[in-house]
């Protein structure tokens, strides 16, 4: 089955559709591939996770969406428009308006000499000019109060707030456009359980009351299972995975998707159970400049194959829903 059949979604439901999406750095000591070849859907009021180690390509996806870089080659379309060749200097102001982003670090997107009123007020000002001052003040109440914080914040500054309260802000100002897509790149990764629970928490219902999609970016993979309805698996540029979150974690197929779950912190034997035995996180990803030939997680796998280096897997269909790019599996489907 074509990469294009394994992650088709019906037309009426699609908000963003990624085709051969390719992203390359030129440095001094080569090219790095940092997504090479990536193809997805993302449906309307769902929650997708790119998830991956560190260089695996997930916010070089996120930042083409978003518009910070430009693709070299493939195709994004949102609501039917081409973007990925738009830069964000360019994008029309609805575009703008339409994808926001939650950053990891609320510390670093916020300005720490603005209070809140102003950070959330000046998004406001930008996207809804024609407002009167009463209007504004009364849009920005109801987004404080929306995410859970009240009046006695509003003349705070960041320094002030701890950091799921900083993130509670910069989750508002998000919000202050009337976005439809929110891009969430490692939002919760920095902060405590207590606040990440939060977190989480105010996500899902303001995506169930505003109908919201939502792209994950993250390499936590216990929080891709309280908030994700599918997950894509990506390694060292490429797709590896495909599946919904049930499906992934009651049968991971690929072994590096094996292996990141077995690696998720367990604290009763209970939870231990439901992970996969006898694959450990071994090595280090390797460079991206100079990725292994065919599969490259064959460095690292434990079920290597000579044809792991000859020849490139592609994704296929192992059930409804589920792909995988794995010659083990391909030849145990045969």
């Amino acid at each position: 089955m074509s990469v294009e059949n394994a992650i088709q979604t019906p037309n009426d439901q699609i908000l963003l559709k990624v085709r051969n999406l390719k992203k390359y750095f030129p440095t001094s000591n080569g090219v790095v591939r940092a997504v090479d070849d990536v193809s997805f859907d993302v449906s309307k009021e769902e929650t997708l996770a790119l998830v991956g180690e560190s260089g695996s390509g997930k916010t070089t996806v996120a930042n083409v969406i978003l518009g910070k870089y430009v693709a070299d080659a493939g195709s994004i379309l949102y609501k039917g428009y081409e973007i990925g060749n738009i830069p964000l200097i360019k994008r029309n102001l609805l575009l703008r308006r339409e994808i926001q982003v939650v950053f990891q670090d609320p510390a670093t997107s916020l300005n720490p000499k603005k209070t809140v009123k102003d950070i959330i007020e000046t998004a406001i000002n930008i996207h809804y000019p024609n407002l009167n001052k009463y209007e504004k003040i009364e849009r920005l109440l109801i987004l404080m109060n929306y995410v859970g914080l009240t009046e006695d914040y509003l003349f705070k500054l960041p320094g002030e707030l701890g950091g799921g309260e900083k993130q509670l802000v910069a989750i508002a100002r998000a919000l202050a456009t009337n976005p439809t897509c929110l891009i969430l790149d490692e939002s919760t990764s920095n902060l405590d359980v207590s606040a990440q629970s939060r977190i989480l928490k105010t996500l899902l219902r303001i995506q169930k009351s505003k109908n919201l999609t939502y792209i994950l970016i993250t390499h936590d993979l216990a929080v891709v299972k309280n908030i994700s309805h599918r997950i894509n698996v990506m390694y060292l540029g490429k797709l590896m995975e495909i599946a919904s979150v049930e499906e992934l974690f009651s049968n991971p197929l690929h072994p590096y998707t094996q292996m990141l779950l077995a690696s998720i912190p367990t604290i009763s034997e209970e939870e231990s159970k439901t992970l996969p035995k006898g694959i450990e996180s071994k090595g280090e990803i390797p460079s991206a400049i100079n990725p292994p030939s065919g599969c490259r997680f064959r460095t690292r796998c434990p079920f290597v194959m000579n044809i792991c280096s000859e020849q490139e897997p592609i994704l296929n269909e192992v059930s409804h829903g589920h792909y995988v790019a794995c010659h083990l599996i391909n030849n145990m489907k045969k």
